[in-house]
């Protein structure tokens, strides 16, 4: 059982991902977090303290097949970032597809922190995928596990308008040569969720002064970072810690 000491004073944002829990472990956790705290959006737990928010950082596919049943069950929110490049698509993003080369094929393995790289440059992603492709051909995507594609935008119905808050997942760094596609993706990501988009996250930990200045002009209001830890009165919404949730029982999954 998991026992939080935190109180009120702080608010958590419980990132789940099927790799370190199991619905059986989830449906357990937030049994226990409710006697604790309430249930919102990431938005009301940036806002107030006593606020435990379930999030997706990713869309995928094994996210809504592990996860959308407890929470429906639950009736717990649940704030979902989409990845524009790749949602109901049979695509990863950028980095993912230059780290696949590399485990599958042996490519690029003379390029130091290839996915941050990947992340930073998107020409310079794109022209290594188009040589990979070239001299190996197509990645192994039935060697791959469905789930880790990308869900669809009608998956997004499967929670009631009231329990779903939407972020938008940047596809590359925010640079001025990125700038154009970035706008675009958040165009098209806003037209395809139907609401405004008010949270972003991304590969990266965290941003600096002019990434946030950049995204608070295009309408964003928040960032969900790589840092861990609770969120207290004092965290900024750009700088939105998480709290994953991971296996914590030692029994095996009864399902």
């Amino acid at each position: 059982m998991m026992r939080f000491f935190f109180g009120p004073a702080n608010s958590l944002v419980l990132t789940v991902d099927p790799e370190t829990i199991s619905r059986y472990d989830l449906e357990e956790a937030l049994e226990d977090i409710g006697r604790y705290y309430q249930f919102g959006t990431l938005t009301e737990a940036s806002k107030r303290r006593g606020i435990a928010a379930v999030v997706f950082a990713q869309a995928r596919k094994r996210h809504y097949l592990h996860f959308v049943p407890p929470l429906r069950v639950l009736d717990v929110p649940v704030t979902i970032f989409v990845h524009p490049d790749c949602i109901g698509v049979t695509r990863l993003p950028l980095r993912e597809e230059l780290a696949l080369y590399r485990e599958h094929f042996g490519a690029f393995t003379e390029v130091r922190d290839l996915e941050d790289h990947a992340w930073s440059d998107m020409s310079w992603a794109k022209a290594r995928i188009a040589e990979a492709r070239e001299k190996f051909g197509p990645l192994p995507y039935d060697r791959l596990h469905p789930t880790r594609f990308f869900s669809r935008w009608r998956d997004l119905g499967d929670f009631p308008p009231e329990k779903l808050e939407i972020g938008f997942e940047l596809p590359s760094a925010i640079r001025p040569e990125h700038e154009a596609h970035l706008r675009n993706a958040i165009v098209f990501a806003t037209t395809q969720a139907k609401r405004p988009l008010r949270w972003v996250t991304g590969h990266a930990a965290t941003l600096d002064d002019s990434e946030v200045t950049w995204l608070q002009a295009e309408g964003f209001t928040g960032y969900l970072s790589g840092l861990s830890g609770p969120t207290i009165r004092s965290t900024s919404p750009w700088r939105m810690p998480r709290w994953p949730l991971e296996k914590t029982s030692p029994e095996e999954d009864p399902t």
